[in-house]
Order: structure tokens, then sequence, then C-alpha cells
């Protein structure tokens, strides 16, 4: 039975999936941008300079709503894909990835939000979201570094998302790329302060 279906799944498969997918992912991420530029108030390229960063409590509450979603993005994920016929019928081929995905955002939740409370400690927010440092000190250039680095794994991740058409996760991914730029201002505007 099983080397039948497989047989017949082969034979009848497409990319449909696979532009469907990438497609409702691209729009998905440009709607999420759309609403970023309309919430902000933004109608030019230059205005971009002027974006204000949130509070240290309004950071934790973006992060915790969009670890939240994280935990439906991943419920929908399998579901969508079981009922569209992703998986074979008489496979458990959810089941483990829905209860490892659980329990590693379960686990990963309260240390990040440690991890953010140490890292968000000396940090100045409430500035220009796109700050430059008024001098590279090897402190800059660390913050600098490790956002970058953190910048690039999480881009990465939010393009493989659009690609795979994660519904859920790609606005909560956008939303993890902001927050990233934010701790990085907020950095820079506490080692420019110190520099002033």
């Amino acid at each position: 039975m099983k080397a039948v279906y497989y047989k017949n799944e082969k034979a009848l498969r497409t990319n449909r999936n696979e532009l469907l997918d990438a497609g409702s992912g691209i729009a998905i991420a440009s709607i999420t941008l759309w609403l970023f530029v309309v919430g902000k108030g933004l109608r030019a390229v230059a205005q971009l300079r002027q974006l204000r960063t949130p509070n240290k409590r309004q950071f934790f509450i973006w992060f915790n709503t969009g670890w939240v979603v994280l935990f439906a993005a991943l419920h929908w994920y399998y579901h969508y894909r079981g009922v569209r016929g992703d998986f074979p019928p008489f496979a458990d081929s959810i089941g483990i990835p829905l209860y490892y995905g659980t329990i590693g955002l379960l686990v990963f939740w309260p240390v990040l939000n440690l991890l953010w409370l140490l890292v968000l400690w000396p940090v100045q927010l409430g500035g220009h979201l796109l700050v430059k440092p008024l001098a590279y000190t090897w402190q800059s250039v660390l913050v600098e570094g490790l956002c970058g680095v953190w910048l690039l794994i999480v881009g990465l991740y939010s393009i493989s998302t659009i690609i795979d058409g994660d519904h859920l996760t790609i606005p909560v991914v956008l939303l993890f790329i902001y927050l990233l730029l934010v701790l990085r201002a907020g950095h820079l505007q506490a080692f420019n302060q110190k520099l002033q």
C-alpha cells in the first residue's frame, strides 16, 4: 500500500504547492512591511532616519507577542500542510515536529527573556533607529558585529520562511529583525552618550 501511494504521489506531483507557498509568503511579507510603513507614517525613504525606537517595556511586549504567535504558527504550518495532503495519511508526520517544536518554544521562552533582560540592561532606547556610532570603539564594533551576525541569520531564515510560505512565522521573523535593529540602536546610543 505504501509503495503504491508513493508511486502515485510521485506521478501526480507538480510544483503547484511550491509556487503557492512562495507566492503566499511574498504576499504576507509585503503586507507586513506595508503595515509597518503605514503604521509608522512613513511617506519617503528619507523618513527612515527619523524612526524612533520603542522603550524597553514595549520591546518586551513586542518580543513576547511575537513568541506567542510562534506557537500558533507552528500548529498552523503543520495543520495546513496536513490538510493540503503534503504528508501521507498513514504516517505520523506532524506529531513529532509539533511535539518538539512546542517543547523548544516553551523551553527557550524564559531563557530568551532572561537573556533580553541582560542584553537590554545598559541600552538607551527611545532614540533613532538608524543611529551611527560617534567613534568606532571596541564596544561599538562588537555590537555592530554581533548584531550583524544575528541580522544575517534571522534575515536568511526570513527568506526561507517566505519561500516556504510559513504564513504566521513571516511577520514574527520580520518583527525580530526590527527588534534586533532596535537593540543595535540602543547600544550604540548608549555608547554615543558616554563619548559626549
